[in-house]
Order: C-alpha cells, then structure tokens, then sequence
C-alpha cells in the first residue's frame, strides 16, 4: 500500500545536523514506494541539495539577533506552520513526522488540527529540549532525570511544553532504549506510543580495509556525539 508521507524538518542541508544527514536519505528511500514531501526552511546555496526522489518545498524564514533569540524562534515557527498548512491542502499526506520536538513538531500539530482530514503526527525526540536550552547537555552530571528532581523556572517551562507536544502527538519516535525509557518514566508517556527507530547508516559511503590489532592493545570507535 502506497502512502502519503510528509517530514517537516527545520534542519536540513545545506545546514548539518542530525536530521540535515538523515531525512534526505530516510525521504530517498521511502519514495520508492511511496509519496513524499519534504518541507524545510528556505536557505542560501541551495539548488545543490535538492533531489528529484521527492518533494522538497522551503518555507520562508526569519532572524531576528541571532538564530537562537527566542523571538527568531517563535517567528521561524509560525512561518513554517503556516507553510506546512499550505502544502498540506496540497500534497494531503496521511503521516506527518516532526523531526525534532520543537519547531518542527508545533507545524505538524497545526497541521493536524487545522485539518477536516484524519492526520497521523509522528515526533521525532531528537533531544531534549530541557537540557538543550538550558545549556547544560555538555556539562559533567547532568542529566534530565537530575533536572526532573529540581527544575528552575525555566527548566520547568520547557518539560511542560515538550511533554505537550508528546502527548499530542500521535507516536513518538525514540532513537534507543534509553530515550524510551525518558519518555516512559519522565514523561510519562504511554509505551505503545513509543516506537523505536535507530537513525540510518549508508553503508555504501564507506570503503571497509581490514586492520590487524598489536597483541595486548585495545582500539576503541564511538560513532556518536560524546556528550552526557
């Protein structure tokens, strides 16, 4: 069965991150056999990341002192759930998946609830919010359990409005067992709603040699962000 996909994604290439690597692989694949749009925000140098696989539609953007000013953010995410909107009527997809638990998120939850048509939201927990925002996901001990104990103001400003997000989602995509569990016993989201899906490695961008280890010497690979 073919289906209707659309990611809202507000990382995309040419800017890097996470969801900039994987949603146009992820987009790639599904588009094989199934529909799929795209939407991001607008960016400078583009026309080299665009693919004809699937639907690539970019919002515009606005900042206001700096990329991270709260008022830049709250404009970028209107803008881009408004756009969402648009292309919703047009492309009519069935899934929606936010691929972070932000900006994307609040557009597809807009989406999902400005439409007369049953919309399925999946959000991505691409990290918390609380320790992103806060500054602290580099700092030694902490943790969102940690934070959970004794939020600040703020702190518990953030936990309120990701765990809203959550549950108005209709699943929430973890990346691991460990993200799971945040959400099961910090959240206190239901299991059934947590579904989880590893990022995805191309294996093809890779050329493998073998390599003999000294006797008595141990060589360890982290493929990942080393971060508490």
């Amino acid at each position: 069965m073919q289906l209707n996909i659309m990611f809202i994604s507000s990382n995309y290439p040419p800017r890097i991150g996470g969801p900039a690597t994987t949603v146009p692989k992820i987009a790639k694949e599904l588009s094989r056999n199934n529909k799929v749009s795209v939407i991001t925000f607008i960016e400078k140098n583009t026309k080299s990341f665009e693919q004809d696989e699937f639907k690539l539609y970019r919002s515009p953007t606005f900042y206001f002192f700096g990329f991270s000013n709260p008022v830049s953010v709250g404009i970028r995410t209107a803008l881009i759930s408004i756009f969402s909107r648009i292309i919703a009527f047009k492309e009519n997809p069935f899934i929606i998946h936010a691929q972070d638990n932000h900006i994307s998120a609040v557009a597809a939850l807009f989406v999902k609830y400005t439409s007369l048509k049953k919309r399925i939201v999946i959000m991505k927990y691409a990290g918390d919010l609380t320790l992103e925002f806060s500054g602290l996901e580099n700092k030694k001990g902490c943790s969102i359990e940690e934070i959970f104990k004794n939020p600040t103001p703020k702190q518990k400003l953030l936990i309120s409005f990701q765990g809203a997000l959550f549950r108005h989602s209709n699943f929430v995509h973890a990346q691991n067992d460990y993200q799971k569990s945040i959400l099961a016993k910090v959240y206190k989201i239901n299991p059934k709603k947590i579904i989880i899906i590893p990022n995805p490695v191309d294996l093809t961008i890779f050329t493998f040699k073998e390599k003999r280890i000294q006797k008595n010497r141990f060589e360890i690979l982290a493929v990942s962000r080393l971060v508490q």
